[in-house]
């Protein structure tokens, strides 16, 4: 199982560096030369710490989710105030036209039918509008609704989306990573064996702070 880069605290790349700094022989009488992979080590661990803070970005999404909703109660809260404003303006009308028909009915025989007529044409359209209006305000509503689930869903799925491609990356350099400390490992053991056999005991010791390195 690979190793978390969390746990990689320390650049080997720049362990190394100054290493070969104190022994220049490196340069020309030993193979390999380690710098290749250590200084990729390092590029490695600064390519996760971009990850964890595209991880820690991923707030944004619940920012535009928090949005959405803010946004959809407003335009709701607004449509209410708007649908109860009008509904009562046409219920005044309305009940207007049935107070009319109530004093006909009471009339009996008596009443003017051309009257009647117009009341009745007026309850008719005032009712027709009343209706009409309401049903744009609850057209609008169902498109608020709709727009609403659009939005969220598009936050969920672009928070999973970008998760994902976050942990895919993760681990693939945390497999690289293994990878590479196993050949630095390997590198710094063949290269002490040839401190050994050259007597150069202080590069051997040195060359234990590359392993140092490693979690």
């Amino acid at each position: 199982m690979a190793k978390s880069m969390e746990d990689r605290k320390k650049y080997v790349g720049a362990i190394y560096a100054g290493v070969v700094d104190s022994h220049p022989e490196l340069k020309k009488e030993y193979k390999p030369d380690l710098s290749g992979w250590c200084d990729k080590y390092d590029n490695n661990k600064d390519a996760y710490d971009k990850l964890v803070k595209r991880k820690a970005e991923l707030t944004k999404y619940i920012d535009q989710a928090g949005s959405v909703i803010g946004n959809y109660n407003s335009e709701i809260d607004s449509l209410k105030d708007e649908q109860d404003k009008v509904w009562k303006q046409n219920a005044e009308m309305t009940k207007k036209y049935q107070t009319q028909l109530a004093a006909f009915q009471k009339d009996g025989d008596k009443a003017d039918t051309s009257k009647v007529v117009d009341a009745f044409k007026g309850f008719a359209d005032s009712t027709k509008e009343m209706m009409e209006l309401d049903n744009a305000h609850l057209s609008r509503k169902q498109k608020l609704h709709s727009q609403a689930v659009t939005d969220i869903k598009k936050c969920s799925d672009g928070y999973e989306k970008e998760s994902k491609d976050i942990k895919t990356a993760i681990d693939k350099l945390e497999a690289d990573t293994d990878h590479l400390e196993a050949q630095i490992r390997s590198g710094v053991l063949t290269l002490q064996k040839m401190a050994v056999k050259k007597k150069n005991d202080s590069l051997e010791t040195d060359l234990e702070k590359v392993l140092a390195g490693f979690p």
